[in-house]
């Protein structure tokens, strides 16, 4: 398993999408969007994706398939180039977010998973 740090903010919490600095986010790697709160107890887990973390991210806030949960946090993770393919697939078979086009035709890359509510 690849042991990956998921970011927080400043304060240790998980990040808002809707008040986050997008100035200060300046990653390459994997991502990971949730609602907080849901009925059954976890998360409902949105969307994984891979690639430039603010650019992909600001795209993602002005897809009403996402921007329609209310309470949405997200973290990311840098990864190099060769382990983005991987980890974004075992995210997306491991979470089954519910908004989920396609995840990359590679063998999948377990990674430790970020502990939210």
């Amino acid at each position: 398993m690849l042991n990956i740090g998921w970011v927080k903010s400043t304060q240790n919490e998980w990040l808002d999408p809707r008040r986050v600095n997008w100035l200060s986010v300046d990653a390459d790697g994997v991502y990971l969007i949730w609602q907080t709160g849901s009925l059954i107890g976890g998360p409902t887990w949105i969307k994984a994706g891979q690639g430039n973390v603010r650019d992909r991210m600001q795209a993602h806030m002005r897809d009403s398939r996402i921007t329609r949960f209310s309470n949405l946090r997200f973290t990311y993770a840098s990864l190099s180039w060769n382990q983005k393919d991987g980890v974004e697939r075992y995210l997306g078979e491991t979470l089954g977010p519910l908004v989920a086009e396609r995840f990359p035709d590679v063998r999948s890359v377990p990674v430790n998973l970020p502990l939210v509510a």
